[in-house]
C-alpha cells in the first residue's frame, strides 16, 4: 500500500472534518461525512492508480482515526459504502459518495467555501 496515499487520506479527512464543524456525535452527520469522505477518498484513488482493497483499508482507518468508531464499527461503516457504490443498494448514500469525489476536486482546488457550503447543503436535505 501507498503509505503516503494514506497519511494524506488521512490529512484529508481531518481537513475536511474541520471545515464542515459537524458533531460526530450525531451519527446520522458521522454516517453522511464517512460517505462523502469514502468519495473523496475514491477520486484521490482514481487519481493516483490506488487500489481498491488499499481504499477500503485506508476507509477503516479513517473511520477509528478521524471519525471516532471502533475497528469492527469502522470497518462495517466501510462495508456500507463500499455496498452503496451500487445505486440500488442505497440511493442516497450513493450520490453522497458522488458528492464526495466532486468534493476532492474543490479540495485539491482548494475551493474550501465551495466544499463546506457542499456538504452542508447535502446535510440540510437528508435531515
Amino acid at each position: 500500500m501507498e503509505k503516503q496515499y494514506v497519511s494524506e487520506s488521512l490529512r484529508i479527512a481531518n481537513d475536511i472534518i474541520q471545515l464542515v464543524k459537524i458533531d460526530l456525535k450525531d451519527e446520522m452527520n458521522r454516517q453522511i461525512l464517512a460517505s462523502y469522505i469514502f468519495g473523496v477518498l475514491n477520486a484521490k484513488a482514481i487519481q493516483e492508480s490506488i487500489s481498491p482493497i488499499d481504499v477500503q483499508v485506508t476507509m477503516i482507518r479513517v473511520g477509528i482515526e478521524a471519525l471516532g468508531y471502533s475497528p469492527e464499527a469502522a470497518t462495517q461503516m466501510t462495508q456500507f459504502v463500499i455496498d452503496a457504490t451500487d445505486k440500488n443498494f442505497h440511493p442516497t448514500v450513493y450520490a453522497i459518495i458522488h458528492r464526495g469525489v466532486e468534493a476532492f476536486y474543490l479540495y485539491s482546488n482548494e475551493k474550501y467555501e465551495q466544499l463546506k457550503e457542499d456538504f452542508d447543503n447535502i446535510t440540510a436535505s437528508i435531515k
